[in-house]
């Protein structure tokens, strides 16, 4: 029987229930960076028998807290993408939902995001399976950004900003006198 770890239509506060999902969205990203980096990521993929991907030249951006982080640009682009995510969600739990979130909840909808973004990155950068291998981060760097990367970086952005814009909208609509239990069918959520 499916789960629903947000408990739909009980409207309030929940200050331990937020505060645990934030502060573990809030981790992933520092996950994700170990990962990335080789520092976990690296005894992951030796033991499932593969190798790590050769991490590449890092990035040079010219922003110093942005180049602190070691990664070359395909992984920098990676960590962004779950940095993305985190901060998306934050911003939903903090500022556009009115559920209440229990605690046990926070825990299992922040360890199914870190688990897929984890599993994600460590597909990343072991050889066998990684995108960018010969693109930028093997030995080849002729042709960055491929085509993958733009394609899924720009179906990334676009995903985000629907999801996000459609959200504010209804978050705005259910606000309204009358609408608090009317379903949400304009806007983004319309349909053609």
């Amino acid at each position: 029987m499916p789960t629903d770890y947000v408990d739909r239509g009980q409207h309030g506060h929940s200050p331990l229930g937020s505060t645990v999902f934030v502060g573990l969205r809030a981790l992933d990203p520092f996950l994700q960076h170990s990962i990335l980096t080789g520092a976990i990521g690296s005894q992951v993929v030796n033991a499932l028998g593969t190798t790590v991907m050769a991490m590449g030249p890092t990035s040079n951006t010219g922003y110093a807290l942005i180049d602190a982080l070691k990664l070359s640009p395909y992984r920098l682009i990676l960590l962004g993408m779950s940095t993305g995510a985190a901060v998306k969600q934050i911003f939903w739990q903090m500022a556009i939902s009115r559920e209440v979130m229990p605690p046990q909840s926070a825990i299992g909808i922040a360890l199914f995001n870190t688990a897929f973004n984890s599993l994600n990155s460590l597909v990343f950068i072991a050889a066998a399976t990684s995108a960018a291998y010969g693109r930028g981060e093997g030995p080849n760097w002729e042709g960055w950004p491929g085509a993958p990367l733009r394609i899924g970086g720009s179906m990334f952005v676009a995903g985000m900003l629907i999801e996000t814009i459609s959200e504010i909208q209804r978050s705005f609509f259910k606000q309204k006198e009358g609408n608090a239990n009317r379903v949400y069918h304009e806007g983004l959520f319309g349909t053609l």
